[in-house]
């Protein structure tokens, strides 16, 4: 590993499961590069081949019209199924507002057998950034080691060692500024987590990790929210980090992971809903205010019990104005 305070990852993987009819084969979006990707694959009957010739389209979900961004990288597919020899190949791009779709013609061929029942077919993609504009592409924190002015302390939490700056984490957390003020006062410069009721209670560092990147730039939401491809499970890893993040009271977790949720997750109404009312998540309950066009909407939900008298009083308010 790298001597440098933040590693900036350019490289990203997915594995995706696509179910459709031979004419179509359709993805679930995934996220990828700060960025939604949509993929499909279609076959067309040839004779010659023996086979349905396998075609694919691969794009970025389209922004703002306004939105200036440009991404040129390498991507890498292998593509296999039932019926279906396993298919390698890979090719350049550069997507941009001008460009937001690449076709990539006859990837493989569908056997005569696939004509007649739903295929499922798995892909494996990688791309790599090579240029960025416009794209924030992660830049996460090393906190295994010391370095020179970029660490001063030390916050141990589960047996684990992470190497901070006390003025970053501090202006982030009036928990931890606490917390090292005692230690200054004893001329100490470590913190142990099982002195500390709020970081005792992570049972994973892994999620203190998580938890530093949103204190430190580019202030990114935890990898393993962008993975998941569950619903639940990604609410409640969610659910999980931000506890963490409201115990040490760092107001920038909350602020990072509403404009995220906004953009790139679909829970249903009432579950995000009781999310953004949990954490004061404004955009969230906002966004999702919005979309109600009548009390039935709202009332339908099974967690509409849970919701606090300020929710309802928000979405009534909303409601007499349409």
């Amino acid at each position: 590993m790298s001597r440098s305070a933040t590693i900036v990852e350019t490289i990203d993987t997915r594995e995706l499961v696509g179910v459709g009819a031979i004419g179509r084969v359709k993805f679930p979006y995934f996220h990828m590069l700060d960025t939604d990707w949509k993929l499909e694959l279609s076959g067309v009957w040839s004779e010659a081949a023996g086979g349905h010739l396998v075609s694919m389209r691969f794009r970025p979900e389209k922004r703002a019209d306004d939105d200036l961004w440009e991404l040129e990288g390498n991507a890498h597919f292998q593509i296999g199924g039932p019926f279906m020899e396993t298919a390698n190949f890979e090719f350049g791009f550069q997507f941009s507002n001008a460009k937001t779709k690449i076709p990539a013609e006859n990837v493989g061929v569908w056997t005569e057998k696939a004509d007649t029942i739903p295929v499922r077919i798995w892909v494996n993609v990688t791309v790599q950034a090579v240029r960025s504009m416009g794209i924030q592409l992660r830049s996460f924190v090393d906190f295994d080691r010391p370095l020179p002015i970029f660490s001063d302390a030390i916050i141990r939490v589960g047996g684990q060692k992470f190497h901070v700056n006390r003025m970053v984490v501090s202006m982030a957390s009036p928990v931890l500024f606490r917390a090292f003020i005692r230690k200054e006062e004893h001329g100490m410069t470590e913190i142990d987590g099982n002195e500390l009721a709020e970081l005792a209670a992570i049972q994973d560092p892994r999620d203190f990790r998580r938890i530093l990147n949103f204190i430190y730039p580019p202030h990114i939401p935890p990898k393993q929210w962008i993975k998941e491809e569950n619903a639940e499970k990604q609410l409640s890893d969610i659910y999980r980090i931000l506890e963490y993040a409201r115990l040490l009271e760092i107001n920038v977790a909350m602020e990072v992971a509403d404009e995220w949720i906004v953009k790139f997750t679909r829970f249903k109404r009432g579950a995000a809903l009781l999310l953004a009312q949990r954490f004061g998540l404004r955009k969230l309950l906002g966004a999702k205010i919005s979309e109600i066009g009548a009390i039935k909407h709202v009332t339908a939900c099974k967690e509409y019990a849970e919701f606090s008298t300020k929710t309802k009083a928000l979405i009534f308010d909303h409601l007499m104005t349409l």
